[in-house]
């Protein structure tokens, strides 16, 4: 049995123990799984001890069994370091140390358990669109689209595109309909880097919904440009 096996396992526990015996779906109040930088990861401590994060780059939330602790993110040397009034997450890669209770755990050690661009992959989605400054996010799959706008505020599941134009091995634009106003989306290849966390994609991505213009990056599927 792996870690993830056994982090699972421990983490219905918790949420059940959590619910009063009525186990509900794990929603942080934090954390949205829109972020692009979010992730969540698994730690193993020399001791036997398992924590579970859930990060996005400026919060955190730690679960230890069913007890878990909202932090912040604060500036650090190295690594990421989240902080809350006497506790502590701070990882340098795929170690991390961690203060809770007034107890130390020292180098404990991380697995990746999801990301966005991962899970979106395994989901089937032909092209992922992420910007910045507000936050949005466009998902097109062969059954339709999904639009999230304003660091997920508003969520819109539409029909699937239809192509307006392209040119052949270099861009596609497409229209998304089902919407009071026009949305376009427009999938250049190019390599562009996300202007939040530094991660590299294959094509630059530009959004329009009625008269504003929202820039970013995309991940895109083998075909798209042919």
């Amino acid at each position: 049995m792996n870690i993830s096996t056994v982090f699972f396992a421990l983490l219905i526990m918790a949420v059940f123990s959590l619910s009063g015996g009525c186990a509900k779906p794990h929603v942080s109040p934090l954390i949205s799984d829109f972020a692009e930088n979010y992730y969540q990861r698994s730690y193993l401590c020399p001791d036997g001890t398992l924590f579970l994060v859930e990060a996005d780059g400026n919060n955190a939330r730690v679960l230890l069994g069913a007890r878990e602790w909202s932090l912040q993110r604060t500036v650090s040397a190295s690594g990421e370091k989240y902080q809350g009034e006497r506790n502590l997450y701070w990882n340098r890669g795929d170690v991390a140390l961690f203060e809770v209770d007034h107890k130390l755990y020292l180098n404990c050690s991380g697995e990746m358990l999801s990301q966005p661009r991962q899970q979106a992959r395994q989901r089937g989605t032909l092209i992922r669109a992420v910007g910045q400054e507000p936050g949005w996010v466009v998902e097109i799959t062969a059954a339709g689209t999904l639009i999230l706008t304003d660091y997920g505020q508003n969520r819109h599941e539409l029909s699937a595109p239809t192509v307006l134009q392209g040119t052949r091995g270099e861009s596609v634009r497409y229209l998304i309909a089902d919407h009071p106003q026009r949305i376009e989306l427009t999938v250049t290849k190019t390599t562009c880097q996300d202007t939040m966390s530094g991660e590299a994609y294959p094509a630059r991505a530009e959004l329009i919904i009625g008269d504003q213009s929202l820039t970013g990056c995309a991940d895109v599927s083998a075909d798209t440009f042919n």
